[in-house]
């Protein structure tokens, strides 16, 4: 059994026999359920088909489940993304309101030493007036 073919490349007018093609190599998968075939070559036929069938359904297990995987890692993805807005939106309002309660804190220190050293100095009137009432 001599298969030559067309050699690529070069002007392309030569003809070689390809190593991966070995002589004699008997192709077992040939058979099938026609008319003419011997008794014995249909539950071969039936069991390539089985087989044949299997490996259809298991690459399309694998590829059904790889496009679960692709969408439900899309799905994953937006979650986490909506979370991580929500949670910066959130940390940006904390952050706000931290900083309206500092400056209230720093406006009520500002206005307590004006109080202070006018209650001071009403506290040292009386207490003059009282010193003098006593004398």
């Amino acid at each position: 059994m001599s298969a030559e073919v067309p050699v690529a490349g070069g002007d392309g007018k030569g003809w070689v026999t390809p190593s991966h093609i070995k002589e004699g190599v008997e192709v077992k998968t040939t058979s099938s359920s026609i008319a003419g075939a011997g008794s014995g070559e249909f539950h071969i036929y039936r069991m390539n088909r089985r087989k044949e069938s299997f490996r259809l359904a298991e690459m399309e297990n694998e590829e059904k489940k790889e496009k679960e995987k692709i969408e439900f890692e899309e799905r994953k993805r937006e979650r986490e993304e909506k979370a991580e807005s929500k949670t910066s939106k959130n940390a940006a309002k904390r952050k706000k309101q931290k900083e309206r309660e500092k400056e209230k804190k720093q406006q009520k220190q500002q206005e307590k030493p004006k109080e202070t050293k006018s209650s001071e100095s009403t506290e040292e009137k009386k207490n003059d007036e009282g010193e003098e009432s006593k004398e």
